[in-house]
């Protein structure tokens, strides 16, 4: 009985994962996505364990960080989803978009872990790819929830990063 409880704990699991690959590999988009809390939930501890490792790897704060990360998503995306009139989409776009990202932040991890220590060419170059890759991701996302190019997204995007990287910055102390 145990066993069955836990291969279908085990198959949830890698459907989750893989919904959050499939977005991240621009298959898939937040309107794919059911409207639920729980996977919600599930995409925000990702979001916050990944993005905790990110900044520990980096000497800033594990909590402090990805906590102020959120806030700033959250803020970010639900002005544009009123703006654009489709705030209806929240969930399913701050699902996506924690899922997603917390996918490329767990594939980023040895290449920060190998920057904080002795930084490589490979791990230079991997993280670039990373950050373009992330850039797209959220670009993808941004526009599909709002039913708009995937120009318009990327530029939404490039904004968010720009804004969000000087309130972070201007709120954690450098170490």
């Amino acid at each position: 009985m145990i066993g069955v409880f836990s291969q279908l704990h085990g198959e949830i699991v890698l459907t989750v994962i893989n919904a959050f690959w499939e977005i991240a590999l621009f298959r898939r988009g937040p309107e794919d996505l059911p409207t639920s809390q729980l996977l919600l939930i599930v995409a925000i501890l990702g979001y916050l364990i990944s993005n905790g490792a990110g900044a520990a790897l980096v000497g800033a704060s594990p909590v402090l960080v990805p906590l102020i990360d959120l806030l700033l998503l959250v803020t970010a995306g639900a002005g544009l989803l009123f703006a654009a009139g489709y705030p209806q989409r929240l969930q399913q776009m701050l699902t996506a978009l924690c899922g997603a990202d917390a996918v490329v932040q767990f594939i980023s991890l040895p290449f920060s872990a190998m920057m904080a220590g002795t930084p490589t060419l490979l791990s230079t170059i991997a993280l670039v790819v990373l950050l373009l890759w992330s850039l797209a991701v959220y670009g993808s996302i941004f526009s599909r929830a709002i039913s708009q190019s995937f120009g318009i997204g990327i530029a939404l995007t490039f904004l968010y990063f720009v804004v969000r990287f000087q309130i972070v910055s201007g709120l954690i102390p450098a170490t």
